[in-house]
């Protein structure tokens, strides 16, 4: 599954340089991809991922695809919300864990208004932006974003979410027997973590107390949760660092 997010990373970027009009070779996209994979290891938030990417970049086109990695970045937040607040409908919390989530409703119906919130200003940003003078020069190049870019943008993005979603299933079936229904339940702990601001790479921390709350309750042994988190993390982000250091060995 490791593999197909990558795939779906490496679409994505592809989209974004396509729409900017870079011409990179298969050998560039992966370089440029990967030494944001390396800076966002040190670097925290986006801003790693930002500058990895960006420093592949002609300067005279880097605030254009800058703004496309800003919306990239968007889309990927909008399917987490969109399933998450699914996922929110769906869960059917155990009678050992209702006294935590009694109020899980609330958490509904703010996640449905921020995702409302977030697709208005994902698909109508010129009307944002163009009456703003001090920052309308910087997002020109969004003018070229189009409906259909930014619809492409959202699948590979739902894709990708999908991925991590069925590794984390995946992953949990190894130690224990679970329902189908655990779904839900997966989709909101990736929603809170989205949600929740975090400057950590990865969120170490804070992802192991979300799993623990949330999957913790369906497991026999809570620590299957935070084994299966830290293993997500490790697959998709630690491991990654060894094929992207190599690809990028002789700009180190």
């Amino acid at each position: 599954m490791s593999v197909f997010n990558w795939f779906c990373e490496y679409k994505k970027w592809s989209l974004l340089l396509n729409q900017s009009k870079v011409q990179f070779s298969f050998l560039k996209k992966s370089k440029s991809l990967s030494a944001g994979v390396l800076s966002q290891f040190f670097l925290p938030l986006f801003f790693g991922n930002l500058i990895g990417r960006l420093s592949y970049i002609d300067k005279l086109k880097r605030v254009e695809v800058g703004v496309a990695i800003l919306w990239s970045n968007l889309a990927q937040y909008i399917p987490t919300l969109f399933f998450g607040c699914l996922g929110l409908f769906l869960w059917e919390i155990p009678s050992s864990g209702r006294e935590l989530f009694v109020d899980h409703f609330y958490l509904f119906l703010i996640s449905f208004s921020v995702l409302l919130l977030v697709l208005v200003f994902y698909f109508s940003t010129n009307i944002f932006f163009a009456k703003i003078r001090i920052v309308k020069n910087y997002f020109s190049s969004e003018n070229k974003i189009t409906t259909n870019f930014k619809l492409q943008l959202l699948l590979f993005s739902s894709f990708r979410y999908c991925g991590f979603v069925l590794q984390y299933f995946l992953l949990l079936s190894v130690f224990e027997d679970l329902s189908y229904k655990i779904y839900a339940p997966i989709m909101v702990m990736y929603l809170c973590l989205t949600m929740i601001p975090s400057i950590l790479f990865g969120k170490l921390g804070i992802r192991e107390a979300v799993s623990v709350a949330i999957i913790g309750i369906y497991l026999d042994n809570a620590t299957i949760a935070v084994t299966c988190s830290l293993l997500v993390w490790f697959i998709n982000n630690v491991i990654a660092l060894v094929p992207s250091f190599i690809i990028n060995s002789k700009n180190i």
